[in-house]
């Protein structure tokens, strides 16, 4: 069993006094843990300050080890170092055929490098596969929906949905928890020390949340419990105007609903608050964004760089904020490996042409649901 000694002055950076005994030997497992519960990138910074010396070390050493903790991994500080990524795990990931390339640095990497509190996934759409999972649940549940809707007793046709929602539940896990490219994510989540909160939005939609720390875990738990009573209040009581969008989605048009979730995902205060105003009064967000977009391009005032994660829209297309966020991702990324560098600044570009086609891809989601429904 590996030992290590800590110095007394560790507890300062840690503000976690009684904890450990100065000066004792402590096992590997236990700073683990502590690794574990406060972060391991602000753990390792403390480290860097106090170093962990290797038992028998002299309490003055200047030991400064070049790595931080994950939850299973070693890796390299990317904030503090310009070494690598341990070079194995990053050759697997990048590679990896199973994950998408926008998952792999905004998702995984960007989460775990502690670039952002936590990230979002949506599955199945975010898998490689995503699309033939999503026809196949489709083409295995039409003879269920279809003898819904021969249904006319309100009461059968109510028990009848709910058997429906059983059997798409059961498709979700058979054809989508179960491949090859769900394991994937799961597993990148394991080794690279992240935690996972998966939230059911329908029975064939989840979102899996990514996160390090254990008070990112309480607050996105509080805030899908909040969502759930959003939408059970709505359900009983929806308005005359509640659209069927506002009826399966109304934590949407919650403002500090949306403010909340743009903080735990780490996006600009400033787009967070013009984003939640906006959804709030009505106005379409995206089609705002993409028009935005399109009219900057013509004026050649686009900095790509507030475009640097998926599925968001900036408050402007030079948003000083995002496009810092996206500079020092970008440093960071390529800091880790020049790989990492090139594959994040085309995962900038898809970004932003997804902006300039959201509001249609948008509508052709929403004729899918209105004939659906």
């Amino acid at each position: 069993m590996q030992h290590h000694v800590l110095p007394a002055d560790l507890r300062t950076h840690w503000g976690h006094q009684g904890a450990y005994e100065a000066g004792k030997t402590i096992h590997h497992d236990w700073l683990g843990s502590l690794l574990r519960e406060h972060g391991a990138l602000q753990v390792h910074h403390a480290i860097r300050e106090s170093p962990v010396l290797p038992a028998g070390a002299e309490a003055n050493s200047n030991v400064k080890p070049p790595f931080y903790y994950s939850l299973r991994k070693v890796i390299p500080c990317p904030t503090c170092y310009s070494t690598e990524l341990e070079p194995l795990l990053l050759e697997r990931l990048v590679v990896d055929p199973l994950v998408l390339e926008r998952v792999k640095v905004e998702a995984l990497l960007a989460t775990s490098m502690g670039l952002r509190p936590s990230s979002q996934v949506t599955i199945p759409a975010e898998l490689p596969g995503g699309a033939s999972m999503g026809r196949e649940i489709d083409q295995r549940a039409l003879p269920h929906l279809e003898e819904v809707k021969s249904i006319l007793e309100p009461r059968e046709r109510l028990k009848a949905i709910q058997g429906v929602k059983k059997v798409l539940a059961s498709l979700f896990e058979e054809v989508v928890e179960a491949s090859p490219e769900y394991e994937a994510l799961m597993g990148w989540a394991k080794e690279l020390g992240l935690r996972v909160n998966q939230v059911e939005v329908r029975p064939t939609v989840h979102e899996v949340y990514l996160y390090r720390d254990r008070s990112t875990g309480r607050a996105l738990r509080k805030l899908m419990g909040e969502r759930n009573r959003i939408r059970r209040r709505v359900q009983r009581r929806p308005g005359m105007d509640t659209t069927a969008v506002r009826f399966a989605y109304p934590e949407e048009f919650q403002e500090e609903w949306v403010r909340g979730l743009g903080r735990l995902l780490g996006y600009p205060q400033c787009c967070v608050d013009r984003y939640a105003r906006e959804r709030v009064q009505g106005v379409n967000v995206e089609e705002r964004a993409s028009r935005q977009l399109k009219e900057a391009q013509s004026e050649g005032a686009v900095d790509p760089y507030a475009y640097y994660t998926a599925y968001f829209f900036p408050c402007s297309p030079s948003c000083p904020e995002a496009s810092k966020l996206g500079r020092e991702w970008l440093q960071a990324f390529q800091e880790a490996d020049p790989r990492l560098g090139e594959l994040y600044k085309g995962v900038l570009q898809e970004n932003l042409e997804r902006v300039l086609r959201q509001p249609e891809e948008i509508r052709r989601y929403l004729e899918m649901f209105r004939r659906r429904g």
